[in-house]
């Protein structure tokens, strides 16, 4: 159940919807191909994080999907974001890709440490 908890947490950094990992990443990728990637990639490292922790296949790829279909919905749905974002410079889009990231990191490391305390 802890373990669960910890993922669950770590993928509201995933890039969905109105998540935090959305609101960031679309501050750091001005363009739709990089925020694509970027999305990819974290979804991803989310689902890396996951298998190393023992969690089921099964369980994995359906949480993959929804996220994927989340994403896709949300994409061509028109939804809003609830702020415009502001012009930052590229300085600002570094340091918020390094924290984003550190955050992440942080984030997954507990899921391990976790999931290990449990075995």
């Amino acid at each position: 159940l802890a373990g669960f908890a910890a993922l669950f947490n770590i993928a509201n950094l995933v890039p969905v919807w109105k998540f935090d990992g959305g609101q960031v990443l679309r501050q750091i990728c001005p363009g739709p191909v990089g925020l694509a990637l970027a999305s990819f990639f974290l979804l991803s490292a989310f689902l890396a994080v996951g298998w190393q922790a023992g969690f089921s296949s099964n369980f994995l790829l359906a949480t993959g999907a929804v996220f994927s279909i989340l994403s896709l919905l949300t994409m061509s749905s028109g939804v809003k974001p609830r702020y415009e974002l502001k012009p930052i410079r590229t300085i600002d889009r570094l340091a918020m890709a390094a924290a984003l990231l550190a955050v992440f990191a942080i984030h997954g490391y507990g899921v391990l440490w976790a999931s290990a305390q449990l075995i």
